[in-house]
């Protein structure tokens, strides 16, 4: 459950679903912008609420595009600008506490030998499961159908 401990975008605070999944993107991943685009009908329909976990370990512009994400006034819109729009974002400077962030994130994939994209839930059965990559959009469905709520922290 160590995912539920590190620090997620605050996108979706407007709705609650039974259905909790923490997905681990890096902003230079092609198939993270896949997943998020392959998400959106799932999270608009609110089958499912999305714990955005950002990493920074891919290429050398990653910490500032992770940067854009995790200081954003307006996280979502930025995720959205990143991954469908394709915009290229900046910010002046990474703060001290954003690097602190992205190093506790990036420790979980190392932790774990994850890589990007990683999607954790917990299921039905109370075990953790772990999807790598892009999950067919059945398979998408078939998890989704198997997600829990929040993780416990005991």
């Amino acid at each position: 459950a160590q995912a539920s401990k590190a620090t997620w975008l605050p996108v979706e605070k407007e709705y609650k679903s039974k259905h909790v999944a923490y997905v681990i993107v890096e902003p230079n991943c092609f198939y993270c912008k896949r997943l998020y685009i392959q998400l959106m009908p799932f999270i608009k329909e609110k089958s499912v609420a999305v714990r955005w976990i950002v990493t920074a370990v891919l290429q050398p512009s990653s910490e500032e595009k992770a940067a854009v994400l995790l200081q954003a006034k307006d996280p979502l819109k930025a995720l959205h600008s990143v991954y469908f729009q394709h915009l290229e974002l900046h910010v002046d400077a990474v703060l001290p506490a954003t690097k602190d962030v992205l190093t506790k994130n990036n420790k979980l994939l190392t932790d774990y030998q994850l890589g990007v994209p990683a999607i954790i839930y917990k299921s039905v059965n109370q075990s953790y499961k772990v999807l790598l990559g892009v999950p067919s959009y059945e398979s998408m469905q078939l998890a989704i159908l198997d997600m829990q709520g929040e993780f416990d922290d005991n």
